[in-house]
């Protein structure tokens, strides 16, 4: 015997349409809404290959990555790993 799958669920809806437009708008001044990275942070140029104990993944030269001035200074003390760009 054959069943009819019925289904009484509603479509899901985006509810980011209903909210007001001032509502959908992040009032975060430390965000740089083009990147999504803090405002502060530092973009380098991986000079030397090393291995990040924070994310744990292998740069290698060439590479541009973007860091906070404290993590920016913290590899730099260890060796001549980065160049700043910006």
């Amino acid at each position: 015997m054959a069943t009819k799958k019925t289904s009484n669920a509603k479509p899901a809806e985006d509810k980011a349409t209903d909210q007001p437009a001032e509502d959908k708008a992040t009032d975060q001044p430390a965000e740089d809404k083009a990147t999504d990275q803090p405002a502060e942070a530092i973009i380098a140029k991986v000079v030397h290959r090393f291995r990040d104990k924070d994310t744990g993944s292998v740069l290698q030269p060439g590479m541009t990555i973007a860091v906070s001035p404290e993590r920016f200074d913290e590899i730099c003390e260890a060796g001549d790993y980065l160049e700043r760009i910006q």
